[in-house]
């Protein structure tokens, strides 16, 4: 669990600042509400490279940093404090890269890996769908075989980096394997196509929809084993849902500075607000909440580190963690009375932002469930 970086994540994260105030935040602000365009998606992807992020997940054996999740999320915070948005979008990327550099053949991660590490090609995995949410049990997306390659048709929706992506990890059923199956499909190879839905926030992170009409992928892109998808994808939403928290916590953090800063600014009745009763008890309960879900979220991350199964701790840092951010961006708003309703000042940007990392890898009720379930071993689902 981490209670404080170390001296070399301190070192880390203070290069790495320099970084975002280089390369991220100034293209966070040229967006305005709009998502990055595919250049400037890899334009964005290449610089992070080139400080590990994308490449932290991927084993050292495979090119990788091979980095802790602990480390990981130290850097995700920090990138998400800057913008939430495409530090959601990297962290997607990172992910992502790193399950498809321990899932693939030889000849895949020849294929694909160097590109994907360098930030030149970007990747997502495709799970919900139009009529499957929380339980990927139920998805429609069929492939079958057809001589040495495989078919697949469906549709997957509010897939994270969808419209920016090159290649996609589709889960599905594969005909003649029970279970589910994990496939890897080229967008290039004329796999897919994609469109990006608008969103109440985190608009510099693309989410959108994939199309599969009978895309004709390589048998040997089936990067599961016969039935194994369904307990590749309940693992990676262990993780998936500590790094919902990850971003809810840099979201958070920058809404709260963000308040500290006016409080000591703005003036009135002759002292600064901040001085205020009612103000300094908002800014406790803010700093409160997020101290708090940061120990979850890292506790979550440690465990994973340690190879532990921990489904009940990383949904318990997802709910606290999002849910915690859509109340400290709220607070915040209100410390900075109308001026945190006016979309010249970033506030009600953090707001939405905050708000929608409720409903990723599972809603908060899906999480209350998973936890009640693992504490009683009954099932209300």
């Amino acid at each position: 669990m981490l209670i404080k970086p170390t001296p070399d994540q301190q070192t880390m994260l203070a290069s790495f600042e320099r970084l975002l105030e280089r390369e991220v935040k100034p293209l966070a602000a040229s967006l305005g509400e709009a998502p990055p365009s595919k250049a400037q998606a890899n334009a964005l992807l290449r610089a992070l490279a080139d400080f590990g992020v994308g490449k932290l997940f991927t084993p050292t054996e495979h090119g990788g940093q091979g980095a802790d999740n602990v480390t990981t999320g130290l850097l995700i915070e920090a990138l998400c404090k800057a913008d939430g948005g495409l530090g959601g979008l990297a962290s997607i990327q990172d992910g992502t890269t790193g399950l498809f550099a321990r899932l693939a053949s030889p000849a895949l991660r020849e294929k694909y890996l160097p590109r994907l590490l360098a930030g030149e090609l970007s990747i997502c995995m495709a799970i919900t769908e139009p009529g499957v949410g929380s339980n990927p049990r139920d998805v429609r997306t069929r492939a079958r075989h057809d001589g040495d390659h495989v078919v697949l048709s469906g549709e997957k929706v509010w897939i994270s980096n969808a419209d920016i992506s090159d290649l996609a990890i589709i889960v599905c059923k594969l005909d003649g394997a029970p279970g589910l199956a994990l496939i890897l499909v080229d967008r290039g190879e004329g796999g897919y196509t994609s469109s990006n839905f608008k969103k109440l926030g985190l608009s510099h992170w693309p989410t959108g929809a994939i199309h599969l009409n009978d895309a004709r992928v390589p048998a040997e892109n089936v990067l599961s084993a016969a039935g194994a998808g369904l307990e590749l994808t309940l693992r990676a939403f262990e993780r998936a849902r500590c790094f919902v928290g990850i971003i809810s916590l840099g979201i958070a953090q920058a809404a709260f500075e963000r308040a500290v800063s006016y409080a000591k600014e703005r003036h009135q009745w002759g002292k600064p607000i901040g001085a205020h009763q009612s103000i300094q008890i908002k800014i406790a309960e803010m700093a409160v909440e997020i101290d708090a879900a940061r120990l979850l979220v890292y506790r979550g991350l440690a465990l994973l580190d340690q190879g532990e199964r921990c489904d009940t701790q990383t949904a318990m840092a997802k709910l606290y963690a999002s849910e915690m951010g859509a109340r400290v961006a709220s607070r915040a708003m209100e410390v900075m009375g109308a001026y945190g309703l006016s979309e010249e000042d970033a506030m009600p940007r953090l707001f939405r932002d905050a708000r929608v990392m409720t409903v990723p890898d599972g809603t908060s009720d899906i999480q209350r469930l998973l936890i009640a379930k693992n504490i009683t071993g009954l099932s209300a689902y």
